[in-house]
């Protein structure tokens, strides 16, 4: 009866000794569990942090790039060639005197902004880009949609292709040189009137 107590005894103890070490492993199991979570929590604070910051810096450079396009009477394009759509900044808008409401207009719809003259011109330079890959810089008059008001413009652009090098989009800038053209139309005919011109 001793023997069969012991072993009883030996075996519960051994069950006991194995139970616990079950305990143990999974409490260790679960430790591990939660250390690994909170790295991974840790990761992702920092990938927020990280984020938050590149959109700061990036709202930061977007307004220095509205400051610098104010400052020098410039705004930027893009013009999809798939869809037709446009994307002009905000001093775009002023520069054209378009209400930022509406929206950017597609090209094709555009046209009768430009003075008649200068239609065609434009149409063959942003053509010949699309065609020959070639960058474009010209000088054409508008008729400002807010108040009728002829003004100016020296727009650049150029080519950008896609994946499949097939052409994607134009990207440009235009400048209101309204300015320039009148204090050279100055000089012209102050020359011209001066007894020595």
């Amino acid at each position: 009866l001793n023997t069969v107590a012991a072993m009883s005894v030996a075996v519960l103890v051994k069950g006991l000794i194995s139970t616990n070490q079950k305990e143990r492993d999974s409490t260790s199991a679960l430790k591990r569990e939660q250390l690994r979570l909170m790295e991974i929590n840790n990761e992702l604070e920092l990938e927020v942090e990280e984020r938050k910051q590149a959109e700061k810096a990036l709202r930061e450079s977007e307004n220095l790039l509205s400051e610098a396009q104010k400052s020098a009477n410039t705004g930027s394009w893009m013009l999809d060639l798939k869809t037709g759509d446009t994307v002009w900044s905000e001093q775009l808008y002023y520069i054209y005197g378009r209400n930022i409401e509406i929206g950017a207009p597609p090209m094709d719809s555009y046209l009768e902004v430009y003075h008649p003259d200068d239609r065609k011109p434009l149409q063959e330079a942003i053509e010949a880009t699309i065609k020959k890959d070639k960058s474009f810089s010209i000088e054409y008059r508008i008729f400002r949609e807010n108040d009728g008001e002829q003004r100016w413009i020296r727009n650049q652009g150029k080519l950008e292709k896609g994946e499949n090098l097939e052409p994607n989009r134009l990207i440009g800038m235009a400048q209101d040189i309204t300015d320039r053209k009148l204090a050279e139309e100055a000089y012209r005919n102050l020359s011209l009137s001066s007894p020595m011109g």
